[in-house]
């Protein structure tokens, strides 16, 4: 009878646990980001480039990418010069989420971009950037700080275009440079 009433209590607390781990699962999977539908003028193509208007918009485009858009095949355009004074900035893709779109930076300026992170690799206004292009950008007034793959506009580019790009400003790395 002993051995019975001890089995029938592992159960229970096997179904216990089985509850709670499933309550648990519930939690985080409602407490996950999820990558929202931009606000962003155009509509990503070619002809009608996604519009980066604000410091918001360009950081709404950075987390879109670090929660798993990699926006493949679309474009974007700044419109307006931005300054990253006071923005706690991290970077546009990294080697798990790349950046894969298309960015014309319009010839205008990103000035202010400031990164300090001595741990964080593919460092950079776009971190890593696979199979996406880069163009027309100036990226000025930065001082960048990474571990590994440091570049002003671009840390690491697997496939794709950096073009008519510039970042006159001061890099460190702990051990490589990217342009």
């Amino acid at each position: 009878m002993r051995t019975s009433a001890t089995k029938i209590a592992a159960l229970a607390a096997k179904k216990t646990l089985s509850i709670v781990n499933c309550q648990l699962l519930i939690l985080v999977f409602l407490l996950m980001p999820s990558v929202a539908k931009a606000e962003w003028d155009g509509s990503g193509t070619s002809g009608d480039p996604y519009q980066i208007k604000t410091v918001d918009d360009l950081i709404e485009l950075a987390d879109n990418v670090y929660y798993g858009d990699s926006y493949a095949g679309t474009f974007f355009k700044l419109v307006n010069p931005l300054n990253l004074n006071d923005v706690s900035w991290f970077p546009i893709g990294d080697f798990v989420m790349p950046f894969s779109g298309n960015f014309n930076g319009n010839n205008l300026k990103i000035s202010n971009l400031y990164i300090y992170d001595v741990s964080l690799e593919d460092v950079g206004l776009f971190g890593y950037v696979k199979n996406g292009n880069i163009e027309n950008l100036v990226v000025e007034n930065g001082d960048i700080t990474g571990l590994y793959y440091v570049g002003g506009v671009v840390g690491s580019l697997d496939g794709g275009s950096v073009k008519q790009c510039c970042f006159p400003d001061t890099l460190t790395a702990k051990a490589t440079l990217a342009a």
